[in-house]
């Protein structure tokens, strides 16, 4: 098991509640499936990295202010951690603005919604979990 600490914005945050809230998913849940979709998804993959990227450029640590004032502790399996810190080595992408891309892309594509939905439930079930 691995863990991860993301910083999230209190938006990204918002929504993770107010989907426990419809659906009755966990934030940690709902992230461990949405990282399960990424690790299936070729395209999902390059949509978040080109986010992430753009995330990391932007930030100004001189500047005092914190964009990422939501931190949130989440637990996952060696598989899909090491599937966030190989992102890491392979193009220099960080596991937290991937996981903030991840949110992005799942608050704004209701398919995306759906297939998360599904891959949580099924997580939840006990059934195949997090395929390369």
């Amino acid at each position: 098991m691995g863990r991860m600490t993301p910083e999230l914005t209190p938006a990204q945050s918002d929504a993770l509640k107010a989907g426990r809230a419809g659906d009755g998913v966990a934030a940690q849940q709902r992230l461990r499936a949405l990282i399960a979709v990424w690790r299936q998804d070729a395209q999902l993959r390059r949509a978040a990295r080109e986010i992430a990227l753009k995330d990391s450029a932007t930030i100004d640590v001189r500047s005092g202010h914190r964009r990422y004032t939501v931190r949130l502790t989440l637990v996952l399996d060696d598989s899909s951690h090491d599937a966030l810190l190989s992102a890491k080595q392979s193009d220099g992408t960080d596991a937290a603005p991937i996981i903030r891309a991840l949110i992005d892309l799942w608050m704004s594509d209701p398919d995306l919604q759906q297939r998360v939905l599904q891959e949580a439930r099924t997580q939840r079930a006990g059934g195949p979990r997090n395929s390369p």
